[in-house]
């Protein structure tokens, strides 16, 4: 299995999951406007338009020998076990949108001692490594 796909399985099985977990959620109180969160869903959208660009239209800027192909794609996993690591310390006050949930508190400890946005944190890590690991002309 190429790297690439290997990668891109990551993403899948981490959003899968990610969106899975909404179903243990606090009851919302009050949640931002549905045209706030079109605009969200938007931005997203091109985001991951990017990432997943198809191959064939890019060509590689450099190579990546195999060992820092493979570096790249335990960073990946790294940023989303770091994203799922303060998905589940929030527990149920995650929300994927701004969204007041019952018990609403600020959460300081764990992940959000070291980081103030780790699931962001996790995220970009996972974005970045799996753009280097597609950037590049064979692997």
């Amino acid at each position: 299995m190429s790297l690439y796909i290997a990668g891109a399985f990551l993403w899948g099985a981490f959003l899968a999951s990610w969106y899975a977990a909404m179903l243990w959620t606090a009851k919302a109180l009050a949640r931002t406007s549905q045209a706030s969160r079109l605009g969200d869903y938007l931005f997203y959208f091109v985001g991951f338009g990017l990432l997943f660009t198809p191959r064939a239209r890019v060509s590689g800027l450099w190579s990546n020998p195999q060992t820092i192909a493979m570096g790249l794609l335990v960073l990946e996993a790294v940023g989303f076990a770091f994203a799922w690591w303060a998905r589940i310390h929030l527990g149920r006050l995650w929300s994927g949108m701004i969204t007041l949930r019952e018990g609403h508190r600020v959460i300081e400890s764990g992940p959000y001692g070291l980081v103030r946005h780790p699931i962001y944190t996790g995220y970009l890590i996972g974005a970045w490594a799996f753009a280097f690991l597609v950037a590049h002309r064979r692997l």
